[in-house]
């Protein structure tokens, strides 16, 4: 088990990467498994589920094994610790919500509509994926040393991609020019924090959400110019366009690839994406990546 007072001083930055979210959803007490699915998707959806209710310090390997009914040799081939579930939940949560900010900035046209999109899919993984995202913003603290900086170095590389939407809008004076990392902090807390309370049974769905999420961001930004009235309105035809496009994000249905210039964050981004597409067992990334 990772040492605490060795974990302290990273904890700062990874409050920095997003937000540590308050333990407030309903723990449900059924484990679903998915039937079917390949048996290391099952144990890691099971293993998800599990620290969703219990938390990591509660989380057993013997319960992910009684649950699937396999031996608890079986499932240390897959996995050698708990500590590797809870690495390869969050490397793969932290890579799947990259990729789809990877596929907004090369497939829709125009600054404030890249802004646009990348505020609405910020609220729909977090609220269609609550499980996923839940645990791997709670559980930040249970992660070793070593694994938390790889965590932290695609949240730091997605916080750069988001930066850089707030840049353009700036540059292109459809914004003010305000501090950008705290805005783009503000922004993703709010966003972020949908995990912590979004109903599938309520009143709004997740795509009624997102949306005026992203209205309330727009108006904020706005407010200083009085452009809000005019602005909004042209952006939400454009999300109309894209609607389809986010389901089949979240689905894992791939977009058309586009042609653009490199860019040495997102190349590196794209690459991790592949690897870890083709990769057998979890591996982390190198530390120093995306040190500048």
């Amino acid at each position: 088990m990772p040492n605490p007072e060795s974990r302290a001083p990273a904890l700062p930055s990874a409050a920095r990467a997003g937000t540590l979210l308050p333990a407030a959803l309903h723990r449900r007490s059924r484990v679903i498994i998915p039937e079917g699915a390949p048996r290391l998707e099952q144990i890691r959806s099971v293993g998800c589920q599990l620290l969703y209710q219990h938390g990591y310090a509660g989380m057993t390997m013997r319960q992910i094994a009684a649950h699937l009914q396999i031996k608890a040799a079986s499932l240390y081939h897959h996995y050698p610790s708990k500590q590797d579930i809870l690495f390869d939940i969050m490397y793969t949560t932290a890579m799947e919500l990259t990729q789809g900010l990877l596929r907004i900035e090369a497939s829709v046209q125009g600054a404030p509509a890249q802004l646009d999109a990348a505020i609405r899919w910020h609220v729909l993984f977090h609220t269609r994926r609550q499980l996923e995202a839940f645990v791997s913003h709670s559980e930040l603290r249970s992660l070793s040393p070593e694994n938390l900086r790889s965590i932290l170095n695609v949240r730091r590389g997605y916080d750069a991609i988001f930066m850089e939407l707030l840049n353009r809008c700036q540059r292109e004076g459809i914004i003010p020019r305000r501090d950008t990392s705290l805005t783009r902090n503000f922004i993703l807390t709010m966003c972020t924090a949908t995990a912590g309370w979004f109903n599938p049974q309520g009143k709004l769905t997740a795509a009624e959400v997102a949306d005026r999420a992203a209205d309330f961001v727009w108006q904020g930004l706005l407010s200083a110019g009085g452009a809000a009235d005019d602005f909004l309105p042209r952006l939400r035809k454009q999300r109309v366009e894209h609607s389809g496009w986010f389901q089949d994000v979240l689905e894992g249905h791939p977009a058309p690839p586009v042609q653009r210039k490199p860019d040495p964050i997102l190349e590196w981004l794209r690459a991790e994406i592949k690897r870890r597409k083709n990769a057998a067992p979890p591996q982390a990334p190198h530390p120093k990546a995306l040190a500048p």
